[in-house]
């Protein structure tokens, strides 16, 4: 009874948005990166973009930009309201750490002042807090579409909060 009533909680914690985002957002981000997440893992490539209110008060999307294994550069729409940034990290690899919001991925939330959501090929969705200058995870392996090469725990222990200092730390400049 007892786990039961733990993973109802857990299952329930999952489903919050993250701070300062609408219900209306976040269950748009999570169906957004369901689509994203099967091209992005078998092209090993990045897909980005803005997150947008469009004229009619719609949650939409901007352009959908591809990117590379590691990077992506999203056009912002000349038109509505950008609410957020999105990418996903790619497929699987043992050469990045693709598990966690890199440090360029939160300078570049935190530069734009936008807040910002990132796909993991482990199904992990996080939220980048450009006023707080952190990354959260929202819901962890499995929570999105996972890819079937992704091994939990290649690279160690993942935190449900990083700053920007602290990825700095661990993965450098």
């Amino acid at each position: 009874m007892v786990n039961k009533l733990a993973s109802a909680i857990l299952v329930l914690l999952m489903a919050v948005p993250a701070a300062g985002q609408s219900v209306e957002e976040h269950k748009f981000v999570v169906h957004l990166m369901n689509r994203l997440q099967p091209p992005s893992f078998a092209q090993s490539r990045e897909y980005c973009g803005f997150i947008i209110r469009d004229d009619r008060g719609k949650i939409t999307t901007g352009r959908i930009s591809p990117g590379t294994t590691d990077s992506c550069a999203p056009q912002r729409p000349e038109r509505g309201q950008v609410l957020s940034s999105f990418h996903t990290h790619g497929g699987f690899s043992r050469v990045h750490i693709n598990e966690i919001p890199s440090v360029q991925d939160l300078e570049g939330d935190i530069a734009s002042r936008t807040n910002g959501w990132v796909a993991t090929p482990g199904g992990r969705l996080w939220f980048n807090d450009w006023r707080r200058g952190t990354a959260q995870q929202v819901c962890g392996v499995g929570c999105l579409l996972t890819d079937p090469a992704f091994i939990e725990g290649d690279r160690g222990k993942v935190d449900r909060v990083y700053t920007l200092d602290k990825l700095v730390r661990l993965m450098g400049r």
